[in-house]
């Protein structure tokens, strides 16, 4: 009985786990350039049942011990992007993401293209934080000439101001693999370590759009609903070894 008390213990921590993950997922799915949070299981150690004096079969006998959270990563899928009009707006179609720096120099990554022009003409996200751009030759990035509505930003990065005057570039960065970046929350992330080399891409931009949320509702419901009768099942488990602990208790 106390490996089935373990084995639905550990079922519900882990459906627990899931369901705060779908959770977030689903509080995210407006959130621009957001990517959802993927997860998998894995089953614990398994216990040897031929100990020694136990009389045996041919057979392996063995129990389980139970399951866990093995494996969270970043779903990088690309998602809509969708025209809002706004000048300031930029949607990354492919891999990358905005380096930018916040007033104590912190430097993160973020998808969300929800930008302004400060007045200085610089280029930040909606907090203030600086998007790494590569001025041009001549170009004073204390005064740079941008507004918010001369603004022009072509699919390749490269920035000019209604009337052609060239001001530079901005700078897509990227790192291997889906779990390379760590959420620090808003949107934004920081390699998992110094080691991890964030490298350059050349993916499409385009202004006057941002990019959705890659969350798809009806699979996280559908998630949602497995998680919850799983969790339902371990609880049941435990329910019977609290009922049959009673029944041998009662027992005179």
């Amino acid at each position: 009985m106390f490996h089935i008390l373990n084995t639905s213990r550990t079922g519900m921590m882990a459906q627990q786990q899931k369901l705060d993950i779908i959770a977030n997922n689903m509080v995210n799915i407006n959130t621009h350039g957001y990517k959802k949070i993927d997860s998998s299981f894995a089953n614990l150690f398994y216990k040897d049942l031929n100990g020694k004096g136990i009389p045996t079969s041919e057979n392996i006998s063995l129990i389980g011990n139970g399951v866990k959270i093995s494996q969270i990563t970043r779903n990088k899928n690309q998602g809509s992007l969708q025209s809002t009009g706004m000048n300031t707006d930029v949607a990354i179609d492919g891999n990358g993401f905005f380096k930018i720096t916040d007033g104590n120099g912190q430097v993160f990554y973020t998808r969300n293209g929800s930008l302004n022009v400060d007045t200085f003409g610089r280029l930040t996200d909606k907090d203030g934080n600086l998007i790494e751009v590569t001025y041009d030759a001549g170009i004073d990035p204390l005064n740079t000439g941008l507004t918010n509505t001369n603004l022009v930003i072509d699919k390749s990065g490269f920035i000019s101001t209604s009337n052609g005057q060239s001001i530079g570039k901005i700078n897509l960065y990227d790192a291997s693999g889906n779990d390379s970046l760590i959420s620090k929350g808003d949107n934004k992330f920081v390699p998992v370590s110094q080691d991890i080399i964030m490298f350059q891409v050349n993916s499409d931009l385009y202004q006057n759009h941002l990019e959705m949320s890659n969350v798809d509702v009806s699979q996280e419901m559908t998630e949602m609903l497995l998680a919850q009768r799983a969790y339902q099942m371990s609880s049941k488990g435990i329910t019977t070894v609290d009922e049959m602990w009673s029944m041998l208790n009662s027992v005179r």
